[in-house]
């Protein structure tokens, strides 16, 4: 117990929540904060990261107490950067996050701080709402589509990733820093990267007030980020596959180029072969060849090096 109070004061947790246009939800949810991390024996801070509201967000948070900080975005920077800047301007070795629209509850934070504290192995939490408080169709049908594209296209064994509830070592962050959109896949790029990710149930609320932003729209972005998601780990980890994976797209789309120009003539739509899609087809597929030629000559000279290297190493 003595060992656990000492690591308690040693880590303590900075919570940073990100928020746009939550003027009316800060007050509530700042209130459950305070009454839910008041009695603990431990350091903590909230860092509210208020992204170029233009409701009264800031004046709110100007207003709570000590504990709580305000970091001000002048123009709209995102939800992934604000994050960012959030921990870039915390003070302890643990991160903890929830949205700002209050659908999180804060007492999670707290079970989820103790259990990472409890158990030095783990990395990062990830939230997963047992029950969801919000509309299917609008919210969670796409959330349950885009989990099920990762699962299947990444291997990711996470089945939300869409909650907003995380706590995670700051180090992660330092290793991979949030940018873009990365933080609807955020488990999934540390879970890649090597680090300990794990799920735990969490609450989830209806909101008190304002309305959602997200609906259909965000899944072709998540889409989006799930395919750059899966190359850049495919470059970290295999240079060559990554290469060769990326000669064969190049020569499908020319030869996608070289399909449709036929097509176009086929259909009488055009009375010749386009000169544009048939070169810039040529063009995609010798370029896409080229690179596939010289990624396997790499390979085959590393291969037959190999041997020669730990032969020398031996002598």
């Amino acid at each position: 117990m003595c060992s656990l109070n000492r690591s308690l004061q040693k880590n303590g947790i900075s919570i940073v929540i990100p928020c746009h246009n939550e003027g009316e939800n800060i007050p509530h949810l700042a209130g459950e904060i305070d009454s839910i991390f008041s009695p603990v024996n431990f350091p903590w801070e909230v860092i509210w990261v208020n992204d170029a509201s233009v409701d009264n967000s800031k004046d709110v948070v100007a207003t709570l107490k000590s504990n709580h900080k305000l970091v001000n975005n002048v123009v709209r920077r995102g939800q992934s950067t604000s994050i960012q800047i959030g921990i870039e301007e915390s003070r302890f070795p643990i991160i903890g996050l929830i949205d700002g629209d209050g659908q999180n509850h804060p007492r999670d934070l707290l079970n989820m701080f103790l259990t990472i504290i409890k158990n030095p192995s783990l990395d990062f939490l990830q939230g997963r709402r047992t029950k969801r408080e919000d509309g299917f169709l609008k919210r969670r049908l796409p959330s349950l589509v885009a989990n099920q594209f990762i699962k299947l296209f990444v291997g990711s064994p996470f089945t939300d990733l869409g909650c907003g509830t995380k706590v995670f070592r700051k180090f992660v962050a330092t290793e991979i820093p949030f940018s873009g959109e990365i933080h609807r896949l955020y488990a999934a790029h540390a879970h890649l990267t090597g680090f300990n990710v794990v799920e735990m149930d969490v609450e989830h609320r209806k909101r008190l007030f304002g309305k959602s932003s997200y609906g259909y729209e965000r899944i072709f972005k998540f889409v989006l980020d799930i395919i750059l998601l899966r190359l850049r780990h495919l470059a970290v980890r295999n240079s060559y596959y990554f290469l060769g994976f990326s000669s064969l797209l190049i020569m499908i789309f020319g030869l996608g180029m070289w399909v449709t120009a036929a097509l176009l003539r086929i259909l009488d739509i055009k009375d010749h072969f386009d000169g544009s899609l048939t070169i810039g087809g040529l063009l995609c597929i010798l370029l896409g060849f080229s690179i596939l030629m010289i990624t396997t000559s790499i390979e085959v000279f590393a291969t037959k090096v190999r041997p020669v290297s730990s032969k020398m190493s031996q002598t």
